[in-house]
């Protein structure tokens, strides 16, 4: 074979592989799925003549549900036996030929007829160093016929300097056994790297041949529909904080992992906030019963004999199911326009077809963009840490959020990765990071304890505490402090405060005992709130979480 024909026959072989794939895979088309937070529901289009057909769909990977199949389209269809036969491991290449096998196939042929190449050569070769050999090699009346040239006769004697004509050719032989070499050198080396240059393939395996009956009066176009395992979405975030026009631009994005064991390609999606893989129905409750606990045994006297050493306890094991543990999850929102939400559930239309490769790999979606006014906001707790945070406040968009991750840039840089969820509270709060040009100080910190009452009946103890908040900002900024104080659980325990100056509230988000105060502090100047908490309990008492 020619050199410039290997190309083609090479491409050839592809491409009478890829029509075997097509055959095997595509007897019906998949041309909608519908993708959950736990699995997902494929469609697929199937065409059948009118009367009773019977249908073959061979290799569905073993992702597939094949409780879930059902089949419709026509309301006078009728469904027979449905029947799942396992293939063979040794015809698993009929549904999932390898692109590798394919490649590599095409390679072997390209180094064989190198190698064909080379043994020609080397035979060439031998003869032209023999024929060197000949004492009479130059001379024209002993030359061998000479090959066919324009304007000379077949098998003529050549005249002139035969040797160097041999050399010439020795030459030509020599540089083309060298082209030869380099190219099985570079076989070689891309068979090598075959293997890493392909994307990967997950949940192709386990093939089975479904065969079932359907009727129809007329011929129709059927839909195909099972559920899939090993195929999910996430909902994730990015919001932006442009503290120059105070918006926040959040972008809402889909994670969608596909490892189902089919190839989607132009595919219409959806994604449903529904789960198929959660319980069902409620817990029974049981009997709630109460009782007096006995009193514990009396203690053993000294001089009592050894008891004997306790009987072992058994310990039952308890298993706990997802219905009693796991709380109802937000209900993710709607993406743009194309979100329709339902009684049980919520589904985000795609607007473009989707081509998704079965290789477990995230594939990310773009969902929409929102741009929100905003405020930037600054928040401490230097009881616990010492650092101030900034904070982006925008009023909560129609529609319900759900959670998931997100990350946070501000001006441009990113600052902060985290999970968000945006359903908590009545505004959009995202995370910001610290504010690196500011910072608290613990200035006098302490705390003592004294007895009180004419014999000493009860202990007071008293902690104090100021708090500067340093602001080396060129610009006024205004700084939300957060602290917890001590709560009396017992009418024994009195518990006064003293804050200087006087917090906003002292239940801030309806906690109660968390005061809040909303600090303005000039540029490059200090703000201080003194704190101090005093706690009087009988002498005797032990009392928990003393400050």
């Amino acid at each position: 074979m020619k050199p410039h024909l290997l190309p083609r026959a090479a491409g050839a072989i592809l491409l009478g592989l890829a029509a075997v794939e097509a055959a095997a895979q595509d007897a019906t088309r998949i041309v909608a799925a519908t993708v959950y937070p736990d699995s997902a529901r494929v469609e697929r289009e199937l065409k059948v003549a009118g009367g009773t057909r019977h249908v073959v769909m061979a290799c569905l990977p073993g992702g597939v549900d094949l409780t879930t199949l059902q089949v419709d389209g026509e309301p006078e269809l009728r469904m027979g036996e449905i029947r799942s036969t396992p293939l063979p491991a040794s015809r698993a290449s009929e549904c999932a030929p390898s692109p590798i096998e394919a490649r590599q196939q095409a390679m072997q042929l390209r180094r064989e007829q190198l190698e064909a190449q080379r043994d020609s050569n080397e035979l060439a070769l031998a003869y032209l160093k023999v024929w060197g050999t000949n004492p009479h090699a130059d001379d024209p009346a002993t030359a061998p016929p000479a090959a066919s040239r324009p304007g000379q006769k077949p098998g003529a004697p050549r005249a002139g300097a035969l040797a160097s004509d041999l050399r010439q050719a020795a030459l030509d032989l020599l540089v083309d056994q060298a082209r030869v070499r380099r190219e099985l050198t570079g076989l070689e080396r891309e068979n090598d790297k075959l293997s890493d240059e392909l994307p990967p393939a997950r949940g192709k395996g386990n093939w089975r041949t479904v065969r079932f009956d359907v009727w129809t009066p007329v011929a129709a176009t059927l839909r195909v529909r099972y559920n899939v395992n090993n195929t999910y979405w996430r909902p994730t975030y990015r919001a932006t904080m442009d503290t120059a026009h105070a918006s926040l631009r959040i972008d809402r994005q889909a994670d969608i992992v596909q490892a189902s064991g089919e190839d989607w390609t132009d595919v219409h999606v959806k994604l449903s906030t529904g789960r198929v893989n959660r319980s069902a129905q409620a817990q029974v409750p049981q009997t709630w019963a109460i009782d007096l606990v006995a009193p514990p045994p009396p203690p053993m006297m000294a001089y009592a004999a050894t008891a004997p050493a306790p009987a072992p306890i058994t310990m039952q094991r308890v298993e706990v199911t997802g219905s009693s543990i796991n709380p109802t999850r937000p209900v993710p929102p709607p993406w743009g326009t194309s979100a329709v939400s339902g009684d049980y559930a919520t589904e985000f239309e795609v607007a473009q077809s989707v081509t998704l490769a079965s290789d477990g790999e995230t594939h990310t979606l773009q969902l929409a963009s929102q741009t929100l006014p905003a405020t930037l906001k600054r928040r401490t707790t230097p009881r616990t840490d010492r650092a101030v945070y900034l904070l982006a406040e925008a009023a909560r968009p129609a529609g319900v959020w759900p959670d998931g991750p997100l990350q946070a840039w501000i001006d441009g840089a990113l600052v902060s990765r985290s999970a968000w969820d945006p359903a908590q509270g009545d505004k959009l709060r995202v995370a910001l990071g610290q504010d690196d040009q500011m910072h608290v100080d613990v200035e006098s910190p302490g705390a003592f304890t004294q007895s009180r009452g004419v014999f000493g009946g009860s202990t007071e103890r008293t902690s104090t505490a100021v708090y500067a908040i340093v602001n080396q900002h060129r610009d006024a900024v205004t700084v939300e402090m957060l602290d917890a104080s001590p709560v009396s659980r017992n009418e024994a325990i009195q518990v006064t405060h003293g804050y200087s100056p006087q917090p906003a509230v002292t239940d801030w988000n309806k906690i109660p005992g968390v005061a809040e105060w909303t600090l303005a502090i000039p540029p490059q100047d200090t703000a201080r709130v003194s704190i101090s908490h005093t706690v009087t309990a009988p002498r005797d008492a032990r009392v928990s979480n003393l400050p």
